[in-house]
């Protein structure tokens, strides 16, 4: 099960008025469920950010009250793939550890991650785009 976003941003003035700026994007992912006693463990979540070369990974912000699974030190520990699955977008990939999605009836959880990149050189002119991925085992 996964869930994904995708975010385009159209550079359409110089690419120079734009570099060293910061881009923060706002991934709130919500789930909408009943869930008997117990309720459910997301099992070895993975989140994905997948950007375009000229972009360059600055960090990233949690709403721990949300899920305080997801702590900043979680979040410390990622990886990077470059050309990730031959895309040409860069991938910042965190494994996170086990959520859980407490009983409920028409409850709400929500996981709000909030990234942050800045516009480096080797941004081009033109469509670009961020995309997110959240992976569930």
């Amino acid at each position: 099960m996964y869930m994904s976003l995708t975010i385009t941003l159209k550079i359409v003035t110089s690419v120079q008025k734009y570099i060293d700026e910061i881009v923060q994007v706002n991934d709130d992912i919500r789930y909408y469920y009943n869930l008997g006693d117990g309720g459910r463990d997301l099992k070895n979540p993975k989140y994905y950010v997948l950007v375009d070369p000229g972009f360059e990974y600055q960090s990233i912000d949690v709403s721990t009250s949300y899920t305080p699974e997801i702590t900043p030190a979680v979040l410390s520990n990622y990886r990077v793939e470059y050309n990730f699955k031959n895309t040409g977008k860069t991938a910042y990939i965190w494994d996170l550890p086990d959520i859980n999605i407490p009983a409920g009836n028409s409850s709400t959880k929500y996981i709000n991650l909030y990234p942050k990149f800045k516009f480096t050189r080797n941004v081009t002119a033109g469509p670009g785009n961020y995309r997110f991925l959240f992976l569930m085992g």
